[in-house]
């Protein structure tokens, strides 16, 4: 059974829907949609500020598309980047570094005899304030295509991006790894070359930095004739190669791509990847030794999409099989502890990216189907694979919506950003959900006289207030915050209520001190109080 609550920010409408779970969905504190495009990767920062990635169309093309949004959702600022032949870009990662600079990369296609199927690695980094400091381009062959799927920054400010290159004239590519200086100076390059036959297609498809400046990527190489093995790649800060390890499984006809990597707190490393109709998680040392190996084998077709390791050890790895989605456990030995099927309402669902907290609990992001089209996804599930709430999208396009990254900040605020259809076309869409944003609670299902809004307590308050409201009969009610401004800040109540007595409360970790006002609005009455936080 699912309640509908309708969520108005500012001039959007959408629908937000919640099932009822042990937990309810936790509230909206604001969503936001930029015209024409799509999410393709976000960063969250400790504070909660929110830097998306993705493409913006202009003039039938795309380009890079990179925003960043305030704590309370606050456009702070948005710049484009349009390659110089002015076609397609499309960006694929985005890193954020301790002073707030802000490094995309993806890739910049460009004409060759005018024919558009060549591009280039494009790298930018914008400072805090959104300013361009360099934007570098490496292309591996004038005819080719380069791709880079990956970008990390260290904590002293070096940038390495990761992907495949067309170098040579055979239709073959191999695996680019780059090193930048925090000035753009290139500091490395290093090619992997598969030694499988040509056409070769290697790639790395993913990337992390552990605490000594080691680079691992991860993706697949050709090592017999042209099928790909899985390939895990380790570099030390200078570039030097200190491992290579490849996965083939038992069957040297089937393709194996690599797919996403994570790092454990003391330097193990996890890797999945598809293994033709299966997927496989794998387990190294830090040196490179393979550990241990889980085959995720399934009646249907499976696909991973992410991987993810919690405080104990225990591993998680997403993605979809068959016409569902699915988010699997695995224990620190490589034994299955659950595998939980995520579904909506005619298949085809998939979970895109997942996130731990430290409790263990788990956060996925992706699409579940909702009559002939798809909504967007949030969700969280606990430690023992139980769905604690779960949200959906649906764009007021009535289309598909999808969510591809999440992330959450210092105080488990979640964050989920993707596409969503409103008016027929595609929007950046990213939403922010405050499980410290406690809610309404009703007090008293008696009929009270009239409506009434009584004054916050405590206020002065930090960090968090009680407000309460009454309502006579049955009606549509909107609580909402603003600062002193006069700009929204946060919906705490936007959803029809029964005739009662209702607490809402607010968290207010993520704001300043300083004068607030709460205004309640229903059909025919409208009150606004003052209220003031003090840290």
């Amino acid at each position: 059974m699912k309640a509908a609550i309708i969520i108005f920010l500012g001039f959007l409408t959408s629908l937000i829907s919640v099932s009822v779970y042990s937990q309810p969905a936790p509230p909206v504190a604001w969503m936001r949609d930029y015209t024409s495009g799509r999410s393709n990767a976000m960063k969250v920062d400790p504070s909660g500020n929110v830097y998306i990635s993705g493409e913006t169309y202009v003039n039938g093309y795309t380009d890079f598309c990179t925003i960043k949004y305030n704590s309370a959702g606050v456009q702070q600022w948005m710049v484009t980047y349009n390659g110089t032949d002015n076609l397609d870009d499309s960006p694929s990662s985005i890193a954020v570094d301790n002073q707030g600079n802000v490094y995309v990369t993806g890739t910049a296609n460009k004409d060759y005899n005018n024919q558009v199927f060549s591009g280039d690695y494009c790298t930018i980094k914008y400072n805090s304030i959104g300013q361009q400091q360099w934007v570098k381009i490496y292309s591996g062959n004038v005819m080719g295509r380069d791709i880079p799927f990956k970008i990390a920054v260290d904590g002293t400010g070096n940038v390495y991006v990761t992907g495949q290159s067309y170098i040579d004239d055979q239709r073959s590519d191999d695996i680019v790894t780059i090193k930048y200086a925090p000035d753009g100076q290139q500091q490395w390059l290093s090619v992997h070359d598969g030694t499988g036959t040509n056409p070769e297609q290697d790639a790395g498809r993913d990337m992390v930095l552990d605490a000594q400046g080691n680079v691992y990527v991860f993706g697949h190489s050709t090592r017999i004739t042209s099928w790909y093995d899985l390939c895990l790649i380790k570099y030390n800060s200078a570039g030097a190669l200190q491992f290579i390890a490849h996965y083939t499984g038992t069957d040297n006809s089937i393709t194996e791509y690599g797919v996403a990597i994570t790092l454990d707190n003391v330097g193990n490393i996890y890797t999945v990847g598809d293994l033709g109709a299966d997927i496989a998680v794998l387990k190294y040392s830090p040196s490179g030794t393979e550990l241990w190996v889980y085959k995720y084998e399934m009646p249907y077709f499976s696909k991973a999409m992410d991987i993810t390791v919690d405080a104990a050890g225990n591993v998680f790895f997403c993605g979809s099989m068959g016409a569902t989605g699915f988010l699997a456990k695995l224990n620190g030995s490589g034994a299955l502890i659950w595998n939980k099927i995520i579904t909506g309402t005619g298949g085809n669902e998939i979970v895109n990216d997942i996130l731990v907290d430290q409790s263990g609990d788990v956060y996925i992001t992706g699409k579940v189907a909702a009559g002939s089209y798809f909504d967007l996804l949030a969700e969280k599930i606990n430690t023992g694979s139980t769905t604690q709430w779960r949200a959906t999208h649906n764009g007021s396009g009535n289309y598909n919506d999808f969510g591809n990254s999440i992330g959450s900040d210092a105080t488990g605020n979640i964050y989920v950003t993707g596409g969503s259809n409103v008016g027929g076309f595609n929007n950046m869409c990213t939403i922010k959900f405050a499980p410290g944003t406690i809610g309404i609670n009703p007090v008293s299902n008696e009929i009270p006289d009239g409506y009434s809004l009584s004054q916050n307590y405590p206020n002065p308050f930090n960090p968090v207030t009680n407000i309460e409201f009454t309502i006579p009969s049955s009606a549509f009610v909107k609580l909402v915050i603003y600062n002193s401004l006069g700009k929204e800040v946060e919906t705490l109540v936007n959803e029809n209520l029964n005739a009662g007595t209702y607490n809402a409360d607010w968290n207010a970790s993520n704001y300043p001190s300083g004068v607030y006002f709460y205004m309640i609005e229903t059909e025919g009455f409208t009150e606004t109080k003052k209220m003031l936080i003090l840290k």
